[in-house]
């Protein structure tokens, strides 16, 4: 018979993707570029730059906030983040102009820092107190495709609302950020190996961080193919947009078409672990950047309103590499910094998007959608196809080590990695 503690710990499996899924309800999503152009007057450059100060606002609190949510209870981090998401609601909706609309975007990038990281450490915590941690990838995708589902639902209702009446959009988005904050104040911290006294202090938990990247050299590449994939496909999220008003689609379409790309999302975070079983970490990354670039050549060579199907292929990808990263990375750290690592990956792929997003705004602006889906995939490959090379090497490396410990040689035998070779030539200097 289970114990009290050990039932709070297995409420928090579908209290988290309760939580997920009322923070993907984000009803403003699929008329956001019509939002910004009716009622702000602003053009697609600069809802563009207003989500790159979202990344940047995302990039600055992203490694505190997972350092907060390693020296503090997770729980309390994910409360905090959910009174926060309520904040950025209110201020975005009552927004006259540009800096209001781009202030509500910092805090709600603040909020969704705080959530990066916390929830999926908070998952695989719950799941190693009860010695159930193999089972976080399917669980951990099932809650992303869960909330990918909600996210397309409220795609589909926010299109309608905001022809009626946008008021009806502002209040759908205040109750799903308030009923998030209620779902968190029922979550239980799980026991988990914390970080003493001395060791909080941000310093020396950055070294040890440093330190897990270190002896796990894979994590460089993964972090970095990922971010490639997450810049294109949220580019890709907000471009479909300047495509419909490109093609001049009515606004009613909006709506259905959104849900539909976040309902592909839904379908690739079902698909994760399946795909993953079947191709080595390196085949995977490849496979999804050589996706995203047949998507950029039908997009480009098709270049009508005929090739839109072919954008819902970034949502597919998004969907499906999210979970796989968070596990191939919480399989490999230790849960005194396993927040932290999160949420420096996710500062990765905040840090790619910033980059990006203005210039593809400003192509989109100029020379239209087409060539700004072009320019960002050509940008982010090479990236993309060099961090799939190092995950190879380091997998490679990882292989032999094993191999050599199974027959029992020295693990000095297998290659060097880049990180070995690095020290070996400080310690002959």
């Amino acid at each position: 018979m289970l114990s009290a503690a050990e039932r709070r710990l297995d409420r928090n499996l579908p209290l988290l993707n309760y939580y997920s899924m009322l923070r993907g309800c984000l009803f403003i999503l699929p008329v956001l570029a019509p939002f910004v152009h009716d009622r702000l007057r602003l053009d697609f450059f600069h809802l563009m730059l207003s989500e790159a100060i979202f990344a940047a606002a995302v990039v600055i609190c992203e490694v505190p906030s997972g350092w907060l949510a390693d020296v503090w209870r997770r729980v309390d981090v994910l409360r905090v983040s959910a009174c926060l998401s309520l904040a950025a609601v209110i201020l975005i909706w009552v927004a006259d102009g540009f800096w209001v609309f781009a202030l509500g975007q910092v805090v709600m990038g603040i909020s969704i820092s705080l959530q990066s990281g916390a929830d999926s450490a908070l998952l695989y915590d719950s799941l190693q107190a009860r010695a159930r941690a193999a089972r976080f990838l399917p669980l951990e995708a099932r809650r992303g495709g869960l909330a990918l589902v909600v996210t397309a639902l409220a795609a589909l209702v926010g299109g309608l609302l905001y022809q009626l009446n946008p008021l009806l959009l502002w209040a759908a988005d205040s109750i799903a950020a308030a009923a998030a904050i209620a779902i968190a104040c029922f979550l239980t911290e799980p026991p988990r190996q914390r970080l003493s006294g001395h060791s909080r202090a941000f310093p020396r938990v950055f070294r040890a961080v440093a330190e897990s990247f270190q002896t796990a050299p894979l994590l460089y590449g993964l972090i970095v193919a990922i971010a490639a994939v997450f810049a294109v496909t949220k580019i890709v999220l907000f471009l479909t947009q300047a495509f419909y008003m490109a093609y001049a689609l009515p606004l009613a379409w909006f709506g259905p078409l959104a849900a539909g790309f976040f309902a592909v999302s839904a379908l690739g975070g079902f698909l994760a672990s399946w795909v993953r079983e079947r191709l080595s970490l390196a085949n995977f990354l490849i496979l999804l950047l050589l996706l995203l670039v047949l998507m950029m050549i039908g997009v480009v060579v098709i270049d009508r309103l005929q090739a839109l199907p072919l954008l819902f292929l970034a949502g597919l990808i998004s969907g499906i590499v999210r979970p796989v990263g968070v596990t191939e990375i919480n399989h490999r750290v230790s849960s005194e910094y396993r927040a932290t690592v999160l949420s420096i990956a996710g500062l990765i792929y905040q840090i790619s998007f910033i980059v990006v997003a203005p210039m593809a705004g400003f192509a989109a602006s100029q020379w239209g959608p087409t060539w700004a889906l072009g320019g960002t995939v050509l940008i982010c490959l090479p990236f993309g196809l060099g961090a799939a090379w190092q995950v190879y090497q380091a997998n490679r490396r990882e292989a032999m080590k094993a191999d050599c410990h199974r027959v029992g040689l020295p693990t000095m035998l297998a290659p060097p990695s880049i990180n070995d070779r690095y020290h070996l030539n400080q310690g002959e200097k």
